[in-house]
């Protein structure tokens, strides 16, 4: 007789079968997976031997240097994308006592068109798409306060360091933002408008 399958089973399986395809998806790029292949390989052994960390390491936010080289070619924000900017700083360690929300003077009091915010920034160190792509393949990393401003308003976090460009000419930048009970990652037109709870990531130093 066939063995029932419970909806909690299903479940199980359609959110492995989401990690896989993301996992598929960051192999298949032009420069391959963007971390260190050989880590994945033994996590992966981990988990099908069972051994995972307890929960409260798990809760750490940052142990040891996450090093990401800036680079590489991040992901594309859809299809026919291509990089109009892509601000390289080579390999550098994550650190968010280093890295500030930006908010011009207008977004702070109204917005600002984005192609007059992306002049305002060229003199700011914008991180760019591949930290982006770090932080979403390693979420438990981020702060607890991107989430939100202090105003309990979503926060869609810019990374101004990669601009992308439609087949039409059009200009991109790829966000952060929590949504869901996870975080995802969108894009804006420069055409449109930036303001308070659009806030642009960028170095401190």
């Amino acid at each position: 007789m066939a063995k029932k399958v419970t909806g909690e089973v299903l479940n199980q399986n359609y959110e492995l079968q989401v990690k896989f395809n993301e996992l598929y998806r960051q192999i298949n790029q032009n420069n391959g997976y963007p971390f260190v292949f050989e880590n994945l390989l033994s996590h992966l052994q981990d988990a099908v031997e069972g051994k995972f960390k307890n929960d409260e390491a798990t809760t750490v936010k940052l142990v040891g240097n996450h090093e990401i080289n800036t680079d590489i070619t991040p992901n594309m924000p859809f299809d026919g994308a291509k990089i109009e900017k892509h601000g390289r700083a080579g390999k550098i360690v994550l650190d968010f006592s280093k890295i500030n929300l930006y908010l011009s003077e207008k977004q702070k009091t109204g917005s600002i068109i984005g192609h007059d915010l992306r002049k305002e920034l060229e003199g700011k160190k914008a991180m760019n798409a591949c930290v982006l792509d770090y932080l979403l393949a390693n979420p438990h990393l981020i702060p607890e306060d991107w989430k939100k401003d202090s105003k309990g308003n979503t926060r869609f976090i810019f990374f101004w360091g990669t601009i992308f460009r439609d087949t039409d000419a059009f200009l991109f930048v790829r966000y952060l933002y929590w949504d869901g009970g996870e975080w995802q990652s969108y894009y804006g037109w420069l055409g449109s408008n930036w303001g308070v709870n659009d806030p642009a990531a960028v170095s401190a130093s």
